[in-house]
């Protein structure tokens, strides 16, 4: 089978998704992709406020992450995410989670990694008002977090007391 081009200026957004007319004339929906980590050391995780003059959730905390720039591979996002957002350099730990949920926000199907931070600038960009490590025991509440990354973190913690395997894809475990 042949594979079909499309150029971007071909895409637009429609009802929240990315649609596409292809060469053939052929038209599909299509949704975003994005990256998010999960950075923990010491009993404490990582999280961004995010600034207030932007369109979703604004000043609300969430893990760093972001959309996939075209031709870049999902572990490579969410690693500049958490550079662009946080100023630390990352290594990735495990993929921790696909969430392709069509209920999401957006339907963005989101791939978290659990990550591991090295060293930092202090520098983040414009999306961030500033970075905050909070206790997993001491979050703030569920309503100031940024879309679906509370039950993220909440997945996150019930991981580390019952260690199930990895990756999970799709569903969560409730």
């Amino acid at each position: 089978m042949e594979k079909e081009e499309v150029s971007i200026a071909d895409c637009g957004r429609v009802k929240s998704m990315i649609t596409c007319k292809f060469k053939s004339g052929y038209e599909s929906f299509l949704r975003h992709v994005a990256s998010a980590a999960v950075v923990v050391r010491n009993n404490e995780i990582l999280m961004i406020k995010r600034a207030s003059k932007l369109h979703e959730d604004p000043g609300k905390y969430g893990l760093p992450g972001g959309f996939v720039d075209l031709d870049e591979r999902v572990f490579e996002s969410v690693l500049r995410e958490l550079k662009e957002e946080t100023g630390y350099t990352g290594k990735l730990k495990k993929l921790f989670w696909i969430n392709d949920d069509p209920g999401r926000r957006n339907q963005v199907v989101d791939f978290v990694y659990l990550v591991e931070v090295k060293e930092t600038n202090n520098v983040f960009d414009h999306e961030v008002e500033s970075i905050h490590w909070f206790d997993l025991n001491n979050l703030p509440s569920k309503e100031k977090i940024a879309f679906d990354h509370a039950k993220i973190i909440k997945l996150y913690k019930k991981w580390r007391e019952e260690k199930f395997s990895l990756p999970i894809i799709g569903k969560d475990k409730k």
